[in-house]
């Protein structure tokens, strides 16, 4: 039985995918199973899946599109390992990613642990993704902040399987914003270990072609779907409340405008200038001071 099941959901994108699956096997620590879910997408991945000739690839693929939460769901069922790592078809990770997160969750009391990831912004030129810029993602652990902001992409993350018995599978109704309500329900039951090393890049593009650029309205309705569905965490804690009702303004204020780009592209000249940590200690001054 493999320690690890890496699962890759995937839909329509072979060349991204071809670069995520590469980035798991060459993977430092070895005794894995990676297993691709195709959600009814155009492309016959047979072909690329043999074309990799390593027996430790596993290819389920759904006979309607289902959304990238069942795609996940069908991974998580079939997987054999006592850890899961979710990575998604246009991310990728470092060589030592599942060696740095296997030893601390065995080295410790964790059940759930991330790393740092680089968010890559990535421009296309002549049909292909450049890498303009790489900011470092990485903010501790926080169950209050959780309930505001997303603060780990799946990339960073590795848990039990054994934990999903209490906190439940990714929910299949959810189309954007999925994986932050799945961390949610984890950190209503277990904390988070945070391990201060970069381990993966997240990639995101301002041209909508991956989910993080695209669907703005989209996201916007999502954070007020999760702000809802756990207002009884958040009910009697002031600070979160507000700082949920302002975000929550904000968002909805740049998607109507059509500007979400235009903040992003602020959003990186900030982090340049003061970077992801000091920004991080600005948000946590902010929820403090408002209750």
């Amino acid at each position: 039985m493999p320690v690890v099941s890496v699962i890759i959901p995937t839909c329509n994108r072979p060349e991204s995918l071809k670069v995520a699956i590469k980035s798991v096997l060459v993977q430092t620590f070895g005794d894995l199973e990676l297993i691709v879910v195709n959600d009814c997408g155009e492309n016959d991945l047979g072909a690329l899946i043999s074309g990799m000739n390593d027996n430790r690839i596993k290819y389920l693929a759904h006979e309607t599109n289902r959304g990238p939460s069942a795609a996940r769901n069908t991974g998580i069922k079939a997987a054999r390992g006592k850890y899961i790592a979710c990575l998604d078809d246009d991310d990728i990770y470092y060589p030592g990613h599942l060696q740095t997160l296997v030893d601390f969750l065995e080295t410790s009391e964790y059940k759930i642990a991330y790393a740092d990831t680089f968010r890559t912004l990535q421009v296309l030129e002549k049909g292909a993704c450049v890498t303009k810029r790489k900011d470092l993602f990485s903010f501790d652990y926080d169950p209050d902040r959780i309930l505001i902001d997303n603060l780990m992409p799946p990339v960073c993350l590795l848990y039990e399987k054994s934990i999903l018995e209490e906190t439940g599978l990714f929910d299949e109704s959810i189309r954007f914003g999925e994986d932050w309500d799945f961390c949610i329900r984890m950190s209503l039951k277990y904390p988070f270990g945070h391990v201060r090393e970069v381990t993966s890049e997240y990639r995101w593009r301002l041209d909508g072609s991956n989910a993080t650029s695209s669907g703005q309205m989209g996201f916007v309705e999502a954070r007020e779907r999760i702000y809802k569905k756990y207002e009884s965490v958040a009910a009697g804690r002031p600070g979160i409340l507000e700082m949920q009702r302002k975000t929550l303004k904000s968002e909805r204020r740049q998607a109507e405008k059509g500007n979400w780009a235009k903040k992003e592209k602020l959003k990186v000249y900030v982090i340049k200038i003061i970077g992801l940590r000091g920004l991080d200690i600005l948000y946590r001054l902010k929820l403090k001071l408002l209750g």
